[in-house]
């Protein structure tokens, strides 16, 4: 019978094993990187597929039914808005970049942005 104390002991051995001889045991090799596959034609992210019929058909039924012409978050965001920072990077005390706002900017334009929800776009935009 064995005890639980063989038990505990044997596992750093199993381990040992497996990390040696794992490669041959499940027939694999080193861990290769996949290949990004080919830009799609239309897509905001070049890495990204584009969005299904499906999706796009209730991202335009949500542009068509929620009341994006109702500017009120945005005008009470300008109200309590003080000023832009003239530089957009804040820097840490090591020098490196801790915020870059600028990273945002593209939020300010109306892209392409067919695979976004678009009352997730507007948040974006208020935050």
């Amino acid at each position: 019978m064995t005890t639980r104390r063989q038990v505990l002991t044997s596992i750093p051995a199993a381990g040992a094993a497996f990390a040696l001889g794992g490669s041959a045991l499940f027939n694999e090799g080193q861990a290769r990187a996949q290949q990004a596959p080919e830009p799609l034609a239309g897509h905001f992210h070049p890495r990204g597929k584009a969005p299904s019929e499906y999706t796009r058909k209730v991202i335009e039924d949500a542009k068509a039914a929620l009341p994006f012409a109702d500017t009120r978050d945005f005008d009470e965001f300008n109200k309590g808005f003080i000023a832009r920072r003239e530089d957009p990077v804040i820097r840490s005390d090591s020098g490196g970049v801790a915020w870059d706002d600028s990273q945002w900017n593209f939020l300010d334009g109306d892209g392409p942005f067919d695979a976004i929800h678009p009352s997730l776009l507007r948040i974006a935009k208020l935050n």
